[in-house]
């Protein structure tokens, strides 16, 4: 019964924020939405911004036990942003809010996982060394990460979809291009 009620909170939170800016939504609101009383949403979130921290928490781990690989850099901008695409009003709504860390936290992570996922792949044969993983990965995560924090500061007239075709065409290669400027750099 828990996972369930957590469940129809986060589910209402997210329907909420779609619609109006985190600021503007109340726990008074969110249980009632749900049908539970504001003590139950107290049992599961200390407020709003613990609900936003465990939904974007919940998320990460999603990411993490999909252990698929990530083999094209699309595929990897895809997964990383799918959350984004899909709450799109309410990520712009967090973005416009007190939990812009929250949210740019959360944009890093999640590239994250998929480029180291995608840069293990992409390195064949060749072992790369833990540094030069962490540096590339770095790069790609910040990358995607300015990117569609400035998407969300232009107001969504960007899309996250022509971001991920621009970048597709643009760096489809450089990753092979790093790991083999490190095995270089080894020799």
């Amino acid at each position: 019964m828990t996972k369930f009620t957590e469940q129809a909170i986060q589910a209402a939170f997210i329907d909420m924020l779609a619609e109006r800016p985190l600021d503007k939504i109340t726990v008074r609101e969110i249980a009632e939405s749900c049908g539970i009383s504001r003590n139950t949403f107290y049992y599961h979130y200390h407020d709003v911004y613990d609900l936003l921290d465990t939904l974007f928490k919940s998320e990460e781990e999603r990411m993490l036990a999909d252990l698929r690989d990530v083999s094209t850099m699309r595929q990897g901008l895809v997964e990383a942003t799918r959350f984004a695409v899909e709450n799109r009003k309410a990520i712009y709504h967090i973005y416009n809010s007190v939990s812009r860390d929250m949210l740019s936290s959360y944009l890093y992570k999640s590239a994250s996982i998929y480029m180291r996922r995608y840069v293990t792949g992409q390195c064949g044969d060749y072992e790369l060394d833990e540094k030069d993983l962490e540096d590339i990965v770095f790069l790609l995560a910040s990358m995607i990460e300015g990117a569609v924090i400035n998407i969300l500061r232009e107001g969504l007239s960007l899309s996250v979809e022509s971001l991920i075709d621009n970048a597709t065409r643009l760096f489809d290669g450089t990753v092979k291009l790093a790991i083999e400027n490190c095995r270089k750099s080894k020799l």
